[in-house]
């Protein structure tokens, strides 16, 4: 079977990456947490910024477990 997308081992892992804080925000998004695209990203990197709160951050450390 013929390979129609040709993504090389560093696409897909910053596919994945991307995903999963994507996914990560819009579960916040829904949880009524009020975060921003780019502070899950650095969240998610151990970036901490001080714009979000702590329980927000435990919130956001909960969805990234599960």
């Amino acid at each position: 079977m013929k390979n129609k997308y040709n993504m090389t081992e560093e696409d897909i892992i910053f596919f994945a990456k991307r995903k999963l804080v994507d996914n990560i925000y819009k579960s916040a998004n829904l949880e009524g947490i009020a975060v921003t695209f780019a502070e899950t990203l650095e969240f998610i990197n151990n970036v901490n910024t001080g714009k979000i709160s702590i329980d927000d951050m435990l919130k956001l450390k909960g969805l990234k477990d599960a």
